[in-house]
């Protein structure tokens, strides 16, 4: 129990541990060697709670729900990905507020493709494989043919394969169906000569596969929600003892305390919900009504964390409690809950349930200098933080010296080392979001980079170059390393075939490095300048 609540603060209320969470994530990404996608469906998106996972340490934000994406993209900066099957109707928000989702139906990937082409924009799909929980996937016979169509539409990257369980049907992962899997995965990539850098393997349930030592190699990304939020897994029955379970609880006040008999009196019909509960007569019981019930929670998944308190029932506005055993309790106090996963969902969906106030510490940061680095640093923190951010210029206008005189390019070069990598991979997500052909003031301009050797030393220092983008020694060709930057090596002739680009006199080229994921910023002063703006429409000082 804790006291009653302060004035202009409404139970009940979702209190959030933000320390909780960022440990939790940071123990699950420290067990896995792979990627981490942290699911945020449970808390409808919240920015905060986005921000404390991806400080954790995940790789990425996912949701199932769009308009939650919009709210985390408003104030994070991350990798957002759908988890659901997209609508038809709804294919322009998601390429707007999505870099990645996860599909299902051909159709639905074709007229994606379309609409990201429409916005100069090239977003990431991963088609689901139904290995045995029968809700989404393509079943695995069909995976290949899938593919066949899908990995060649221009709008769009086939980055892998994925695949989920236990959530509809209560199937378990086991390191016989993950190996299906992945046998699904490597027979697609043999068949279309290519190498997916994706291999999803579920959520919070295929953990205990990483626990054991049993998850197939292949698989590197895990979707994950629950165990971050709450420390459990539902679906293996089991609360995970390395993590925490203090990240969220629910607050409600109590509005009658009184003493009364344990069991209905009179004809008993059946309950608002149509059931005809049964009550055990344990004679007169001191019992607390709260003001919280079905329409704000799942009374059924709540923990009193006081003892003596038991959950005997709700209505939809009314939660039972007896406190016979609890000590004393009055109108007005507040008990504490430990929520199920359901019950989590639903409170943080429920226009009647408060978030319990500021989550997010607000320091005050100065950045100096408003050129387009500074420019980008008081977006992200304005946008992505609590924090008081004040952008100092010594000019008189903002972005008239390096910025203004700048190349402005933007992405790989074909010689990074691999801390580099996910940094520049950001750099261009972020720059083709914020500046698609329908959002001026500049254009992001996806052209590549051509470097060209005519002497035998100069192709091999290329091929140097070409060797050290990579996670793993590559033979020759295009090959992208896990976390290695995507370049093209080509000698001569095969530059001359492949045209990359048109017209260009190969007789004395002995070699090529061609980085197709490189652009520029046609007009980087006025991109500094709307960065500031929009810096300051998230309250930032300039």
């Amino acid at each position: 129990m804790v006291p009653p609540s302060p004035a202009g603060v409404a139970p009940p209320t979702v209190r959030v541990n933000l320390d909780a969470v960022r440990a939790n994530a940071r123990t699950v990404v420290d067990c896995f060697d792979g990627r981490v996608v942290g699911v945020t469906k449970a808390v409808a998106g919240d920015p905060a709670v986005a921000r404390a996972m991806l400080t954790g340490g995940v790789d990425g934000v996912a949701d199932s729900r769009v308009e939650n994406l919009r709210r985390v993209g408003e104030r994070v900066d991350a990798e957002r990905t759908l988890l659901v099957a997209p609508m038809l109707s709804d294919l322009d928000r998601v390429v707007a507020h999505a870099e990645r989702s996860l599909h299902t139906e051909l159709d639905v990937v074709e007229a994606l493709a379309a609409r990201a082409r429409d916005r100069g924009l090239s977003h990431d799909v991963v088609l689901m494989v139904d290995t045995g929980d029968r809700r989404e996937g393509v079943l695995p016979e069909d995976a290949l043919p899938t593919l066949r169509r899908a990995v060649d539409l221009a709008g769009i990257r086939v980055v892998g394969l994925g695949t989920n369980a236990g959530c509809f049907g209560g199937v378990l992962p086991t390191p016989d169906a993950m190996a299906e899997f992945v046998s699904v995965v490597e027979r697609a990539e043999e068949a279309l000569d290519r190498t997916f850098p994706v291999v999803s393997g579920g959520s919070t349930v295929t953990l205990r596969l990483v626990e054991d030592g049993t998850l197939p190699d292949r698989v590197n990304e895990l979707r994950v929600g629950e165990a971050i939020l709450l420390g459990t897994d539902v679906s293996g029955g089991r609360e995970l003892p390395y993590l925490r379970r203090d990240a969220f609880t629910l607050h409600a006040e109590v509005i009658e305390c009184k003493r009364k008999p344990s069991t209905p009196a009179g004809p008993q019909g059946q309950n608002v919900d149509g059931e005809q509960p049964d009550f055990e007569d344990r004679g007169t019981r001191d019992r607390a009504i709260l003001a919280l019930g079905k329409q704000d929670t799942v009374p059924g998944q709540l923990a009193p964390l006081a003892d003596g308190v038991a959950v005997l029932g709700a209505s939809s506005d009314h939660l039972v409690c007896d406190v016979t055993a609890a000590g004393d309790v009055a109108v007005g106090d507040r008990l504490q809950f430990r929520m199920g996963y359901r019950a989590l969902v639903q409170a943080f969906t429920s226009e009647y349930v408060g978030d319990g106030g500021p989550r997010m510490t607000a320091d005050r940061v100065v950045v100096v200098g408003a050129g387009i680095a500074g420019a980008c640093v008081a977006d992200h923190l304005a946008r992505g933080t609590d924090a008081t951010v004040t952008v100092i210029e010594r000019g008189r206008r903002t972005a008239t010296e390096t910025t203004a005189k700048s190349g402005a390019f933007v992405g790989f070069w074909g010689h990074e080392s691999p801390a580099c990598v996910p940094l520049l991979r950001y750099g261009i997500r972020y720059y083709q979001r914020l500046l698609s052909p329908a959002n001026p003031p500049a254009r992001y301009v996806h052209g590549g980079r051509l470097r060209l050797a005519t002497t035998d030393a100069g192709d091999e220092a290329l091929r140097a170059d070409f060797e050290a983008s990579f996670d793993r020694p590559v033979d020759g060709g295009t090959a992208t390393g896990e976390k290695g930057a995507p370049v093209q090596y080509l000698d001569g002739d095969a530059l001359a075939e492949t045209l990359v680009l048109p017209g260009l006199a190969t007789d004395e080229v002995t070699g090529a490095l061609y980085s197709p994921a490189v652009g520029y910023v046609d007009d980087p002063a006025s991109l500094a300048r709307a960065l500031l703006d929009r810096a300051s429409g998230a309250g930032a000082t300039v």
